[in-house]
């Protein structure tokens, strides 16, 4: 895989905004960073390392101030690159595989190389910082591309929406959940979506979908689901002592609704939740149908949306 390749796909797919010069920047510095790895690898020269790390840090600022504008709402432009480390750190700003990718980097070479103007890298730590960062800005981009389309939807909203969903919150958490994702899975591929968009943007817009018609709901982007495990759900959606454990897929038509399925069982199973809701996206328009699964296993209950035309391949 291409990361400099990966990273330039993600950006060019992202909405117009200021968010786009300064990830490009980003994006370029990470090119120069590779150019002197090179230099370094076929020139024999060793402070080609240290240069590159320089210019990874940089990609590094560039990104966290990019991420501070689309994820907080937040002009960067009077704001230190600490300050807004700071922020991002503890403000819960990232979901936690970026979060994961934040704190690595910072910690094994931001920090390091800011802080010791006398330090010298080598040809490993090179290509490790430059994969690090960007694998990151990756990472990043996806994040912000979930959080455009999140705005985008949940603006979208009219009148007519807020006040169906003040009649619904009555019902359960589960009954809720499952008819909003059902209007979203069965109307929203012909408005905003289409077929090219990326599975992340369309987290990102079935997300503003949930908090736009339940704002009494918090929905929890990728958490973990236990301490025991790294398993993480896309969505998880908490009222008082209910939650339900909702799973995005687009639909392929070799994908198994018994694979998801048993995915979503496992989650559930792992969570200690019992409902769960297994959706599956069709790239057109088209009719979605419910599927009602008990499981034998802990009463857990699960859902399962699917374009009709999708039942008769499996």
């Amino acid at each position: 895989m291409d990361l400099v390749d990966t990273l330039r796909s993600k950006i060019s797919a992202l909405d117009d905004g200021d968010h786009i010069s300064g990830l490009e920047a980003t994006l370029g510095h990470i090119e120069v960073a590779f150019r002197h790895l090179a230099r370094g690898q076929h020139e024999n020269d060793e402070t080609a390392f240290t240069d590159a790390i320089y210019r990874t840090n940089q990609a590094f600022e560039g990104g966290i101030k990019e991420a501070y504008r689309v994820l907080t709402g937040n002009d960067p432009m009077n704001k230190t690159p600490y300050a807004i480390e700071e922020y991002l750190d503890k403000n819960n700003v990232f979901r936690g595989r970026v979060l994961n990718q934040f704190k690595n980097y910072r910690t094994e070479w931001r920090n390091p190389s800011a802080h010791d103007y006398q330090l010298y890298f080598d040809e490993s730590e090179a290509f490790l910082a430059i994969v690090s960062v960007s694998a990151f800005a990756c990472l990043l981009a996806d994040q912000i591309a979930s959080k455009i389309a999140y705005n985008a939807t949940k603006n979208a909203a009219d009148s007519r929406l807020r006040e169906s969903r003040r009649e619904a919150e009555n019902a359960g958490l589960f009954d809720r959940a499952s008819a909003v994702i059902h209007n979203f899975a069965s109307t929203h591929v012909g408005g905003e979506i289409s077929g090219n968009v990326s599975e992340v943007a369309l987290l990102g817009s079935l997300h503003g979908a949930i908090s736009a018609n339940m704002p009494d709901v918090n929905v929890m982007a990728e958490p973990k689901l236990s301490t025991k495990s790294s398993y993480r759900a896309d969505l998880v959606l908490e009222k008082g002592d209910e939650n339900v454990i909702v799973e995005l897929k687009r639909f392929r038509r070799h994908q198994g609704i018994v694979a998801g399925r048993d995915q979503v069982e496992r989650y559930l199973e792992v969570s200690g939740i019992k409902n769960g809701l297994l959706v599956f996206m069709p790239d057109d328009p088209e009719e979605i149908e419910i599927l009602d699964y008990e499981s034998e296993r802990g009463g857990r209950h699960i859902k399962i949306l699917i374009p009709k035309s999708a039942i008769k391949h499996q």
